[in-house]
């Protein structure tokens, strides 16, 4: 279990329509995004065009509150988004994503045993904390409108 399209649960991606771009004009306007909200872009992105894939890192210094009985913890994220270029839409993925407490080692998972970690499912599948799946789906949610306004400009 991890970051899923709404539409298709078993696909780990969404498709971003981009009208009749093409795939270098596409890759283009995702090095604008990536500039534009990257300050160190150049040391982000680990694919170059010679690909039709262009990978990036994103580091969130605060993602989310968790809620923990009677503690609240700042949450951290690390995560690596891939696109791949095609005439007139782009493959969006998260491939990796880390999130940890800030200034500890209490990682946050979408799934699993809570022990030494914070979770979001339990490993029987069963939600544990609703209020935070929809602050990562909202925060990745928002991500990809983002991205889509960026690729979608002539």
């Amino acid at each position: 279990m991890g970051l899923r399209n709404a539409g298709d649960t078993t696909k780990k991606y969404i498709i971003i329509k981009a009208g009749n771009l093409s795939a270098k004009k596409l890759y283009d306007n995702a090095l604008r995004y990536i500039d534009f909200n990257n300050a160190n872009s150049a040391k982000l992105i680990r694919n170059k065009w010679d690909s039709v894939d262009l990978i990036f890192d994103t580091y969130v210094p605060l993602l989310l509150i968790y809620d923990d009985l009677f503690s609240r913890f700042p949450i951290e994220a690390n995560y690596a988004t891939e696109l791949r270029f095609y005439q007139g839409s782009v493959r969006y993925e998260i491939i990796s994503l880390n999130m940890k407490a800030v200034d500890s080692d209490h990682q946050l998972l979408i799934r699993g045993k809570y022990l030494n970690a914070f979770i979001v499912y339990k490993n029987n599948g069963k939600i544990y904390k609703p209020r935070t799946k929809s602050e990562i789906e909202n925060y990745f949610n928002i991500q990809a409108r983002m991205i889509s306004d960026f690729l979608n400009q002539e």
